[in-house]
């Protein structure tokens, strides 16, 4: 029914997901994809029900999430290599629920979000084996969407739940 876009490389690599729906319009699944050139493939996570792929970099490495289907309590993140290897990623956060994995530069840092054991959701930066958390000040949500190269990180951030801002910020090099 839906296909979503949320990512583009260098060489023109779109990534995103599609969701499929029965006759009856019950939810079946998500499933991460690739379009370059007019090819469509389609890229799950083993084993996963639902996939989305949020970010692809100028190397090809992509970052989504994954789930086991549509009462899954728990939402993971991952990584999948230009060589196609999958990585799975989980905040080192006890009792997160959510792990969401946005976007990856060419440095290979990553961004995100994730939903705290009380359900708070929380931006982050992943470098190599360093994880930072990070909150828009004085937000009750914060999201990060994209980093590029130079480090400088895009997202969304909610002061009070009602509206929305815009942010930019600079991961520390």
């Amino acid at each position: 029914s839906d296909t979503e876009a949320f990512g583009i490389n260098e060489s023109g690599t779109v990534v995103g997901y599609f969701d499929v729906y029965d006759s009856q319009g019950n939810f079946i699944a998500n499933h991460g994809f690739t379009w370059n050139s007019g090819k469509f493939t389609q890229v799950d996570f083993p084993g996963a029900v639902d996939t989305t792929l949020g970010g692809i970099n100028a190397s090809g490495d992509m970052v989504g999430s994954w789930d086991a289907g549509p009462t899954a309590t728990v939402v993971h993140g991952f990584v999948l290599s230009k060589k196609g290897q999958f990585i799975n990623f989980d905040v080192p956060v006890p009792g997160a629920t959510l792990t969401q994995l946005d976007d990856i530069n060419a440095n290979g840092q990553i961004v995100g979000e994730y939903n705290d054991a009380a359900g708070n959701e929380h931006g982050f930066l992943q470098v190599g084996a360093t994880f930072t958390p990070f909150d828009y000040p004085g937000a009750v949500i914060t999201a990060a969407w994209g980093i590029n190269s130079r480090g400088q990180i895009v997202g969304d951030y909610f002061p009070n739940g009602n509206v929305v801002y815009g942010f930019l910020a600079v991961a520390d090099k």
